[in-house]
């Protein structure tokens, strides 16, 4: 409105006066059109693009990254955290009691048998009703003298009845055979008598812990 106005002024005033109030005229409209056109705020210019893109890396926004615990990225899905030591149910636990059993029965004892014979082959023994003898290959060593009852040979074993002492064996036979090896350090056993072998030689008692040491080297009765 302000701007017709003008013009109806221009009209009562001097053609001269007149191009000089136009050209002002002209001069306040464009004055007013940038004042507007400052006013519109864009939505983003090329300065501001410019000015982001050469924006620091240390100045630019940081977007925060997921960390995973490594402590828990190695832990797969659906396992529980309290893990024990289960025993599959198909796997039965040892039985002490057959473990005893059966190192009873491989101890190498010899309980109840005839006779034995030792490693060596040089000693051997069997049982007769209430009587044990054994025989050394080697012969006793010192070899004894002769038996005042004796009409045999004698000096080739020792003869040990269930409740007296030992003898001297004498006899005409002899009772080589095919017996079970009684290993060094194991026992055998039968009725009133017990032998023990050992590397030094063997040693038999009876109930009323009478008895003989034999070996090749020696010989003795207790």
């Amino acid at each position: 409105m302000w701007i017709a106005q003008a013009w109806k002024i221009l009209g009562n005033v001097r053609f001269g006066t007149r191009m000089g109030l136009m050209l002002l005229a002209s001069v306040l409209l464009a004055s007013c059109s940038f004042e507007t056109v400052n006013n519109v705020s864009p939505e983003k210019s090329e300065a501001d693009v410019v000015t982001k893109a050469n924006q620091p890396a240390s100045e630019q926004p940081i977007k925060a990254a997921t960390v995973e615990d490594p402590a828990k990225s190695n832990v797969p899905p659906n396992i529980s955290e309290n893990v024990t030591d289960a025993v599959p149910e198909n796997i039965s636990q040892p039985d002490a009691t057959k473990a005893v059993a059966e190192k009873d029965d491989n101890d190498g004892d010899l309980i109840d048998t005839v006779g034995f014979i030792l490693p060596s082959g040089n000693i051997y023994c069997r049982t007769y009703d209430e009587i044990l003898r054994c025989a050394i290959s080697s012969l006793l060593n010192p070899m004894p003298p002769q038996p005042e009852t004796c009409d045999l040979d004698w000096g080739s074993g020792v003869v040990l009845y269930q409740d007296t002492a030992p003898e001297v064996l004498c006899a005409g036979d002899t009772i080589a055979g095919n017996y079970d090896t009684l290993a060094y350090g194991n026992i055998w056993r039968n009725g009133a008598f017990e032998c023990k072998s050992e590397t030094v030689g063997l040693t038999c008692r009876n109930s009323t812990e009478q008895g003989f040491f034999l070996s090749r080297e020696r010989w003795e009765f207790f």
